[in-house]
């Protein structure tokens, strides 16, 4: 009785080895499912930002190259203006150079007066015309400008955005990988290799988490394209 009681001690030793093993590994397999589903659903919604950011790029660079257009415009008008003014004056029709004069765009008047008041006809050194002042600044140059940083910025994010997404990715193939490990595990009957494999498998587990604890996250709060893709405003033709 005595010795049927010893050799029976180290099998249930290593039955119960083999039942915490298995314990174990049923957890790491179920925790690492869940990262797995987190991680391919922040990656989802990492590349939905990418598409927005980039989206947003796009419609900056359109923003920008639709104020460069409106502002050649305008410049247009403000040169024929500006060239009809020195034709009347040059002809001596004073009433026509008035009259010129005081339709001059408002956001070229202050600009015009300024240069008029450096005495272009008697001073040689005075500027030649007025977009040639220092203070003279091309019509839709500040929204051009605005909207190519903007694009630029968003850009950049849609970049850092497809980086997280990957990076999400790479830690959902990790948790894969730990799952494979402990699944392929519960096959074998040599303990030893039960062992061994589950080892690998937590370990494997444990750099899955850690990746997932190193990314950003993002929320469907942050999610919105309303947001972040405004209507563009319609354009509207400068007058003479």
């Amino acid at each position: 009785m005595f010795r049927k009681k010893t050799s029976d001690r180290p099998a249930a030793e290593a039955s119960d080895s083999v039942t915490l093993v298995e314990t174990v590994t049923a957890v790491v397999l179920s925790v690492a499912g869940l990262m797995a589903s987190w991680a391919s659903h922040q990656g989802a919604m990492w590349n939905g930002m990418q598409s927005v950011h980039f989206g947003r790029a796009n419609f900056e660079r359109g923003a920008a190259s639709r104020a460069r257009f409106q502002g050649d415009m305008v410049r247009a008008v403000q040169i024929d203006l500006f060239s009809d003014w020195i034709e009347a004056k040059s002809r001596g029709n004073e009433a026509l150079a008035a009259f010129y004069r005081t339709r001059m765009p408002a956001n070229f008047h202050d600009q015009f007066e300024a240069w008029l008041a450096t005495r272009p006809m008697e001073d040689p050194k005075a500027p030649p015309t007025p977009f040639a002042m220092d203070g003279y600044q091309p019509p839709g140059f500040d929204e051009a400008e605005r909207a190519e940083t903007e694009a630029e910025t968003q850009f950049s994010l849609g970049e850092a955005a497809s980086r997280t997404a990957y990076a999400y990715n790479r830690a959902g193939v990790v948790l894969a990988t730990a799952m494979f490990f402990g699944g392929i595990g519960q096959v074998f009957r040599q303990t030893s290799v039960r062992f061994t494999l589950a080892a690998v498998s937590i370990v494997t587990w444990l750099i899955g988490l850690q990746l997932l604890l190193s990314i950003p996250t993002v929320s469907l709060r942050q999610f919105s394209l309303a947001e972040h893709l405004p209507l563009p405003s319609p354009i509207a033709a400068p007058r003479r």
